[in-house]
């Protein structure tokens, strides 16, 4: 099919009409099927809520609700509560229980002020974001909600979380020095206590030292087998909503299904990371626990996910119901792309090169908005085929989130795969947008990129050896599909929103080595943009002089580059990054033949960039 050219103003219009028109019709249908019972989803207002049969019935059952958080279990769960209808009535829409309106603690903080914004025969007010249930049980059986997360990786995101002085007293927001004990020995500490705070009682004393940071893990009973499986029984029959954080996004639909109330956007943020752009569906190497397991709250967290499987099954939420909503959202964001306003500035990658932790450390700056969602990989498919600026813009905050003065930007690391179409995209929708682009050296951001791939269950990569995924990238070169990228990009060029081929997005995504291929990358965008508009750093220097180039990049925006930032030191860059190479385990170290391999494959590509940017071999990375 031919390329369509891009639209004008009155085509825009047609199809805002258009859309618009589709869907108020598939809303009336889904709303007729609902009430004829073939559907099990009723679409309510513009925000399009999604109820179950009984839904009423099961919060009318729940309420006055009481969240119990485990600490790093999911802080972010907060703000689907509070906007829950009836919950919190003085809370207005926009509020979230974040940095931004809360200060940096800010689950304490919103605690305290909880009392004077919800209506407590909807929502328990707790006097502590992570009191004890203990003696307190038949007050709040049948009343419980909450989330859980695997043992392991609970403890190794505390242990990271500098900022919430779970290792030692004396710190604050700012990030001030922690001194840490090993992993091995504070993961003793903390073990078990998800059982502990099910069962034990006591409250705990942030200021000094409570039970889960220390010394207050200290002094916490011994936990036991007793203890688990009696936190078992009550998860089992205190409960009325179980979620698992590493299933964030079946567990929210299923709290909507379960108890009716709107899916927003938000509930679907990490508001509380421990790490910069770190959420819980990255796994942390478990390697530094030395082979400790959690025994008492591993328990725990098996029988929590036994009944989260078994309420995905009552109420019948899969990925592809929980995807229906966010489709309908989509449709929302797209019938208000004319509000929206498209990026000033683009991370383009390189992947495993910190575009996690530059996006984070971006949006920290009081001036700039970040989008709607990190990594769209728009450029894939993610959002349809069609590469249309309209549908792209539908990804960015709206004028009035992001007025005059304010910057919104894109951060997409799939964009250094695919270089000449991200560029003609990005000049055909912005001309003037400032490119950032963060280069490694290319065997250890390869083989970083690798090691993180090969881990993540699920995908067909898993377990994979490096020399399979490099074998798999070229048998994905020898199909041809990758030289439609310049045919896509000249489309594009012309003002045309060309069409994604099949499988597009599998071939770009499979691939280890084109996105640090870096002088193809800076030739694609320097033909396309101004160079005084595009900005190179080392990774080195972010991990080295983290403040240092993070103020450089604000100036390069033309930001203010004085504004106040925490010691960015404490965000342990390293795992944002991936920057120490592991070497133990299968897989974590580069087998001598590969690295070879690698280097000889780089070599041409190091020696043009080098000579692109005008600098020896040794100063590039």
């Amino acid at each position: 099919m031919a390329a369509r050219p891009q639209s004008h103003s009155r085509v825009l219009f047609a199809q805002l009409l258009f859309l618009s028109a589709w869907t108020s019709t598939a809303i009336v249908q889904a709303c007729a099927e609902r009430e004829s019972g073939e559907h099990g989803l009723e679409l309510l207002q513009q925000r399009m809520s999604l109820h179950f049969d009984g839904s009423q019935q099961q919060l009318g059952r729940t309420v006055p609700m009481t969240w119990i958080h485990f600490p790093k279990a999911g802080s972010s769960f907060v703000n689907v509560l509070i906007h829950m209808p009836g919950f919190c009535p003085a809370a207005g829409p926009e509020l979230s229980v974040d940095e931004d309106h809360f200060g940096c603690r800010f689950a304490t903080n919103f605690y305290k002020a909880c009392p004077d914004l919800c209506d407590a025969g909807h929502m328990r007010c707790q006097a502590s974001p992570h009191e004890c249930v203990g003696s307190r049980y038949p007050e709040l059986e049948g009343h419980m909600v909450g989330l859980f997360r695997q043992p392991e990786q609970r403890t190794l995101s505390a242990y990271h979380d500098d900022a919430r002085t779970w290792m030692v007293l004396g710190t604050d927001c700012t990030h001030q020095n922690n001194t840490k004990p090993p992993v091995p020995i504070f993961a003793r500490y903390f073990a078990g206590t998800v059982a502990y705070q099910l069962v034990g009682d006591g409250l705990p004393n942030w200021e000094a030292g409570g039970h889960f940071m220390l010394p207050g893990l200290v002094h916490i009973p011994e936990r036991t087998p007793k203890m688990a499986e009696e936190a078992m029984r009550r998860l089992r029959d205190g409960f009325a909503f179980v979620g698992i954080t590493e299933e964030w996004d079946l567990s929210i639909c299923l709290f909507h299904s379960m108890f009716g109330g709107q899916c927003r956007a938000t509930d679907f943020q990490d508001t509380r990371s421990s790490v910069p752009g770190k959420s819980a569906d990255d796994l942390y190497d478990t390697a530094p626990l030395e082979g400790f397991h959690d025994e008492i709250d591993g328990m725990v967290y098996q029988e929590a996910v036994r009944i989260f499987r078994k309420k995905l099954l009552e109420f019948n939420v899969t990925m592809d119901s929980c995807a229906h909503w966010m489709t309908l959202q989509r449709f929302w964001r797209f019938l208000t792309f004319p509000a929206r306003r498209l990026p000033d500035v683009y991370i383009v990658g390189a992947a495993k090169s910190g575009t996690s932790a530059l996006y984070s450390y971006l949006s920290m700056h009081p001036s700039v908005k970040k989008p709607f969602l990190k990594e769209n990989r728009f450029l894939t498919g993610m959002c349809g085929s069609r590469l249309s600026c309209w549908r792209f813009r539908s990804l960015f905050p709206t004028w009035l989130e992001c007025p005059a003065g304010c910057l919104a930007f894109d951060s997409d690391a799939t964009a250094s795969f695919q270089p000449e179409l991200a560029s003609a995209l990005y000049k055909q929708a912005t001309p003037n947008a400032k490119i950032i682009l963060s280069c490694r050296e290319p065997c250890a951001a390869a083989f970083s990129l690798y090691k993180m791939r090969r881990r993540i269950k699920g995908r067909g990569e898993y377990g994979m050896t490096f020399r399979d995924f490099y074998n798999l990238e070229c048998s994905w070169k020898a199909t041809g599909l990758l030289n439609e990228e310049m045919r896509m990009a000249q489309e594009l060029d012309a003002g045309c929103c060309p069409r994604l081929p099949d499988r597009w997005g599998e071939c770009v995504t499979a691939s280890l080595l084109r996105g640090y291929h870096y002088a193809e990358i800076l030739q694609a965008f320097r033909a396309r943009f101004d160079s005084h508009n595009i900005l190179v750093i080392r990774f080195k220097d972010l991990v080295e002089d983290t403040e240092g180039t993070v103020r450089r990049i604000f100036e390069f925006l033309g930001l203010e580059k004085d504004v106040y930032l925490p010691d960015l030191k404490k965000l342990s860059l390293e795992d944002v990054m991936d920057f120490q190479l592991e070497d133990e385990g299968p897989g974590a170290v580069l087998p001598p033949e590969d690295k070879e391999l690698l280097e000889e494959y780089f070599k041409v590509r190091n020696e043009q960039f080098a000579a692109m940017m005008a600098k020896p071999l040794t100063d590039l990375w």
